[in-house]
């Protein structure tokens, strides 16, 4: 999670090495202070003041919103592949309302794969429409600019980017240099 939500977020490379951001970095969509691989914003609440504390804190957050989106794709009949799943935790990450919301991730990930969507194409639509909110009837991306285009812009390069850290780590894996028994525990 750290690794591939990481390095959407900039705080991580490829591989999981840290970058200068994961020390603290301001957000660019509200301008408050970020900490850690998730870009953690709530070390006030949390009293933390490292960027190791606060992974954990939000380590814990994402796990229960992981277990939430997997019993509400379970409910509507799909087995998430990795790849959707963890591009619905780090939708959870940058958005909790989109990918949690009624409807959210899952349900969008759904009629993505009834529409005959696969893969990368279901996942980007799914996380795009995850922001479009039936009591507005409109966007609620308000650090996107509430911009159909400027939300998929983003939510590409998001999932590219776990893309390729995840190759990074599959790759790793099949090198030896990652334990195979530390990949299936995550998988």
């Amino acid at each position: 999670m750290a690794r591939t939500v990481g390095h959407a977020e900039g705080t991580r490379t490829p591989d999981g090495s840290k970058t200068r951001a994961y020390q603290g970095h301001r957000d660019p969509g509200n301008g408050v202070w970020n900490l850690g691989s998730f870009s953690f914003q709530h070390c006030r609440e949390y009293n933390c003041s490292t960027p190791e504390e606060a992974d954990i804190h939000q380590l814990k957050r994402l796990r229960g919103q992981a277990e939430q989106l997997r019993q509400r794709t379970a409910f509507l009949g799909l087995e998430m592949t990795l790849l959707e799943e963890l591009n619905g935790i780090d939708l959870a990450n940058q958005a909790p309302l989109a990918a949690l919301g009624q409807p959210g991730y899952p349900e969008w990930l759904k009629k993505a794969r009834d529409m005959g969507l696969k893969g990368e194409e279901a996942v980007l639509w799914a996380r795009v429409k995850s922001y479009w909110d039936p009591n507005l009837n409109g966007w609620n991306a308000p650090g996107l600019g509430n911009s159909e285009s400027r939300i998929k812009h983003d939510q590409n390069r998001r999932l590219t980017a776990i893309a390729r850290a995840l190759g990074v780590y599959e790759q790793q894996v099949a090198a030896g240099k990652i334990p195979r028994s530390e990949l299936e525990a995550r998988g």
